[in-house]
């Protein structure tokens, strides 16, 4: 064979590779370009159409695929949206129809809390005498989370007279509670062991409160600023009238 056979050979087994090689590409892009279809003879459609180089437009079938799988997507987003709304207090069935419905959801605005106790009392007095408090809290700080809230109940018998506990001796207790408690949440509850034992043991009131953040601050109230760590119109009063 002469050279310039030789030449003419390689030449046209480059030129076979390249044609090869590009038909490769277009079968690979082509499948790539039909694989959105779900309809199998839609696929077989699409595909063909590239390899010719003609646009495809889809079957009805394939819209009605297209369509149920649309609606599937929003109904799953609209039940998460739904749940969520309940939890916030919401009507579930409602914020669901008017999601599928397409329309804009709002969240309720809560109102932040001005206090941090919102209930206290006592729980029971058990058959050792032994009183059992409970408190309730919220945070109205949206800037920081609670870490610790301690406070100071004195307890009183049912005549509002202070009375002491016979272990100890003490009337006023000390109670911890920690978070962490972040704003805009339920009101979170404690209740504690026996902080006192005296069978006449009936009502308390919070003598101090100190509150201690997450990020380092804190507050403290005592005597007549107690009132304002409460929750307004709670009693924080024993006394007989």
């Amino acid at each position: 064979m002469t050279p310039w056979k030789i030449l003419q050979v390689a030449g046209a087994l480059a030129l076979h590779a390249a044609s090869v090689e590009a038909q490769a590409v277009d079968f690979a892009q082509c499948l790539a370009k039909s694989s959105v279809h779900t309809i199998t003879a839609d696929k077989d459609g699409a595909y063909q159409a590239c390899l010719d180089g003609k646009e495809y437009t889809p079957g009805q079938a394939q819209k009605d695929a297209d369509h149920a799988a649309e609606r599937k997507a929003l109904t799953e987003a609209c039940e998460i949206r739904a749940r969520v709304a309940a939890a916030s207090g919401d009507s579930r069935s409602s914020v669901l129809a008017d999601c599928m419905a397409g329309a804009p959801y709002s969240a309720p605005t809560r109102l932040v809390a001005s206090h941090y106790i919102d209930s206290f009392g006592i729980t029971e007095v058990n058959s050792a005498g032994g009183v059992e408090p409970y408190a309730s809290f919220v945070n109205p700080n949206s800037k920081s989370a609670i870490k610790y809230i301690r406070l100071q109940m004195q307890l009183y018998n049912a005549v509002g007279d202070v009375v002491r506990s016979t272990i100890g001796g003490h009337s006023v207790g000390t109670l911890s509670y920690t978070g962490p408690l972040e704003a805009g949440k339920e009101p979170d509850g404690a209740e504690w062991e026996p902080i006192w034992y005296n069978r006449s043991g009936h009502c308390v009131t919070v003598t101090a409160v100190s509150v201690e953040f997450m990020n380092g601050r804190r507050e403290s109230f005592s005597g007549k600023a107690v009132g304002k760590a409460l929750a307004p119109g709670l009693a924080n009063d024993c006394r007989v009238r």
